[in-house]
């Protein structure tokens, strides 16, 4: 049965399922009135709700409500998709042995018979059978536990409810009169006693039975128990049937420790007013204000909410006395279901802040976190923090972490599980910081991210008790939408562990094989699925284990908004490496990647150096011509000499940054060098043509005399005889073209076999 939406006016904004979290959020922005919401149903044998719960796990909210005069214990349940189920549908047995039903969470119910329990899963399958003696009730859990005595003749004589460690607790009311030994209440012995008992997950043990409460009083039942909404203990609501109009609340600890006993939900005596409409009670609200009951006659009933100053803000009234019940959700949501003839209707409104005690993480105990709520980041952001109000400690429980999820418009897309092993409590003993937030985990350009934070992920220092996290879709943030720069597609490597290489070997179909761990990576990355392929494979013959080798394409794409191939291989390699930490480790395909090699990008010759292979091939083009050019004006010249001068020039840079770098290694090693000075100086003293050459031609001289200094081999421009040029062709004598060449030779040990030692030496 699915709800369909009634009475919604144009100008409000409803949301009932969200798809990213799978959580019901039933919520009116811009207005005032009430969310309405109509399920039908066979209400034939129901008559009223008294029960409703909301399980903060995964957003259920389950209605209880008496079947056949309690003959039966029906409960709906009303799922994130919006699907309204019933479980008395379910076949249970023999139903008139039943003596309790009670949910341990969303999925499952405890079925208490006369003499045993068992658990079901909500669509009828027997889980667990749990036998029990006779006179042993109830059976709660995977184990069975004694209670302190016999639970009271009266209905709404125990409640079982979710705790924030994700176990389950039970509270319970003892009837001691029911005891052989009725004289014990002459020496002060109470008559009524409420016990709680945790099942603790970690230890999969039932604690202590822990005493709450004490009266004589007739009548008393339990209303509700649950987590605090403020984030820290639990809270059993009780009444007395048999007393009129009077409720109270007793706050307590897991520990089994009450922290109060509140009477503020007793009737007002005060507000005449009211007296005159009928009997009320009032209900302060977690962040500030309060809502009245009040019942006018049997045929209606009152919603009043009111501020911090009790001035009413607004009024919602239902023409069912027995069948309304409401609560309060963790976002400050009121909402009540209604059980009418047909059908069930549930109501919802959002409740203003009076106090401004929550900072928009539906958690009162945190007050700031980083990143912000609803603040744009750095892509490749590493830091994550949670401050509380209380000191705080972590939990240390391996089951419950810090969930770092892409938003996306189906399902979410998971990025990081971080546990506390990854996190530290900072100095001032109320901080959180992650120290592992990997770079590849915020990696999506103009995208959302959710944080969620498991319960219990850490305790109060104090106390020593969980301490509620924070849902998905709470804390949300954006990247920022910076460009990214243009780079070509590349090809990696990825190896599979001795586990992924044996499940590979075994297959049939290697093609099949690939597809599944490009769609795998695809989703983890993420990345488009067109922009990866597995091109080739072949077995590392490296090591002894053989591992198979994969070849990973990457392609590129002209959106600027989308990673590059190297910004991919980046994030890969980071998730690869940190296998556990990524969302690598969690899918069939991706957990077979060897962690120890990661993603090794194959070397791009061309796109690593294609200015430089460019201008190579200029440089090579235009000495090419030029010694055509030379050659075809006179073959008998050293045409060849331009691509010596070239090399020269190289060479000059090369010692240039030699100098800089490794010029103050070894100060005495490196003499300048005046063998071309000599050789220049002493022609001028006894060669009359080279000095009218060098008269004509005094600028280039200088030019080649200081390449010279670098190169000895530079002279050899002097006396080149390229195409026939004058500036080229000095007359030198047969004894400078001597000590050219001797001084060539003598420089590769003097310069060049000293500079490569240093190098080495010293790099």
């Amino acid at each position: 049965m699915k709800g369909q939406i009634s009475g919604v006016r144009s100008d409000l904004s409803v949301t009932l399922v969200d798809k990213c979290t799978n959580i019901i959020i039933l919520h009116v922005i811009k207005s005032s009135s009430i969310n309405e919401t109509v399920y039908p149903i066979d209400s034939k044998g129901i008559y009223w709700i008294d029960k409703i719960i909301y399980f903060q796990q995964d957003g259920t909210i389950m209605l209880g409500s008496p079947y056949n005069f309690y003959s039966f214990y029906a409960y709906f349940k009303l799922t994130p998709n919006g699907q309204l189920s019933r479980n008395e549908e379910k076949d249970y047995g023999d139903k008139s042995n039943i003596t309790n039903i009670n949910p341990l969470n969303s999925n499952y119910l405890l079925v208490e018979y006369k003499n045993q329990g068992v658990i079901y899963s909500w669509n009828g399958t027997l889980v667990k059978r749990i036998e029990s003696n006779q006179n042993i009730k109830p059976i709660f859990g995977p184990k069975k536990f004694e209670l302190k005595g016999n639970l009271t003749s009266h209905q709404q004589a125990n409640s079982s409810f979710a705790t924030t460690e994700g176990g389950f607790a039970y509270a319970y009311i003892v009837d001691s009169s029911s005891t052989n030994f009725p004289i014990i209440h002459l020496f002060g012995v109470k008559k009524y006693s409420l016990y709680v008992i945790f099942w603790e997950p970690e230890t999969t043990e039932f604690g202590p039975h822990f005493l709450l409460y004490q009266c004589d009083a007739d009548g008393l039942a339990i209303e509700s128990c649950d987590s605090q909404i403020d984030g820290l203990g639990y809270y059993c609501r009780l009444y007395y049937q048999f007393i009129k109009h009077r409720e109270f609340t007793i706050s307590f600890l897991q520990s089994g420790a009450v922290l109060k006993y509140d009477t503020n939900y007793e009737y007002s005596k005060i507000n005449t007013k009211q007296l005159d409409l009928g009997p009320s009670w009032e209900y302060p609200l977690p962040y500030g204000g309060k809502i009245t009951e009040t019942y006018p006659d049997i045929s209606r009933y009152q919603i009043t909410f009111s501020d911090q100053f009790g001035k009413q803000k607004d009024s919602w009234n239902s023409s069912s006395f027995y069948s309304t019940l409401w609560i309060i959700l963790p976002n400050n949501t009121f909402l009540a279901a209604t059980l009418g003839k047909n059908n069930i209707t549930i109501y919802s409104k959002n409740l203003p802040y009076f106090l401004k005690n929550d900072t928009g993480y539906e958690n009162p105990l945190i007050e700031i976190t980083y990143p912000p709520r609803n603040t744009i980041i750095p892509l490749g952001c590493r830091e994550i923090n949670i401050t509380y109000s209380n000191e705080i400690s972590l939990s240390n429980n391996n089951n419950n972490n810090i969930y770092i999820y892409q938003i996306n418009e189906t399902i979410p897309i998971l990025r990081q599980t971080i546990s506390g092993k990854n996190c530290r409590v900072d100095s001032d003993k109320k901080t959180i910081i992650v120290e592992t937030v990997l770079e590849s985990t915020f990696n999506q350009r103009d995208k959302g991210y959710s944080i969620v934070v498991d319960n219990n992920f850490v305790k109060d220092a104090k106390y020593k008790e969980a301490i509620k996290g924070i849902r998905r879709n709470i804390w949300q943030f954006k990247t920022e939408a910076r460009e990214s720069k243009h780079a070509a597609t590349l090809t990696g490597l990825l190896r599979l562990n001795t586990n992924g290489t044996s499940n590979f070997t075994k297959v049939k179909k290697e093609n099949e094989f690939f597809r599944i761990l490009e769609d795998q990576l695809a989703l983890t990355i993420p990345v488009e699925r067109d922009r990866i392929e597995i091109i080739n494979h072949k077995t590392d013959k490296s090591g002894s284990a053989g591992h198979e080798i994969l070849q990973l394409k990457i392609f590129s794409i002209n959106d600027k908004l989308e990673r590059n191939p190297m910004e991919i291989a980046n994030d890969l390699y980071t998730m690869v490496k940190n296998k556990w930490l990524s969302p690598i480790s969690i899918h069939s395909h991706t957990s077979f990647l060897d962690e120890t090699y990661g993603f090794k990008v194959k070397p791009n010759l061309w796109e690593e150096n294609k200015l430089k292979l460019i201008a190579i091939a200029v440089i090579a083009v235009i000495l090419m011509a030029l010694y055509f050019i030379g050659r075809k004006k006179n073959p008998e010249g050293k045409n060849f000499i331009f691509v010596s001068i070239t090399l020269i020039l190289i060479d000059v840079v090369v010692d240039i940054i030699f100098v800089i770098n490794n010029g103050k290694d070894v100060r005495d090693l490196y003499l300048p060098s005046g063998l071309a000075a000599y050789i220049i100086i002493t022609e001028i003293t006894i060669n009359d043509e080279y000095v009218l050459w060098l008269q004509k031609h005094a600028k280039p001289a200088a030019l080649f005399t200081l390449l010279s200094a670098a190169n000895i081999d530079a002279l050899n421009l002097f006396y080149s005889k390229y195409a026939n040029l004058e500036l080229f062709n000095a007359s030198i004598s047969k004894r400078v073209e001597y000590l050219i060449f001797w001084g060539s030779g003598i420089n590769i040990f003097i310069e060049d076999i000293p500079q490569f030692i240093i190098q080495v030496r010293f790099n």
